[in-house]
């Protein structure tokens, strides 16, 4: 499994792998229900709008969650590690160790 530098990108290669590895496909695609449709270009939709930043993981969570019939024990428990958004399924960034405080 090859490790994903930025939620951005694997929202983008998971949009290829969809659309059957095609860029032009994508660019092409009219599955406006899908939750990755407004990140499909590996950009942030709200930014261009409001100038703000915002994070793909809850966007990521919520795909995943869809895929699993809503089940987050499912979620954790996904056995697709090729899978371009694994590594963010669980709405965190993998690479960002938390201090838990008492």
């Amino acid at each position: 499994m090859k490790l994903k530098k930025t939620p951005l990108k694997a929202i983008r290669e998971n949009c290829f792998v969809c659309s059957g590895k095609s860029y032009q496909e994508i660019s092409l695609c009219t599955n406006e229900k899908c939750i990755l449709y407004s990140w499909r270009f590996g950009k942030n939709p709200e930014e261009e709008r409001t100038n703000k930043k915002a994070t793909a993981l809850p966007t990521i969570r919520e795909h995943c969650l869809n895929c699993c019939f809503g089940s987050t024990k499912e979620v954790r428990k996904c056995p697709i590690d090729d899978c371009p958004l694994y590594l963010w399924r669980l709405g965190k960034h993998p690479f960002i160790k938390r201090v838990e405080t008492d």
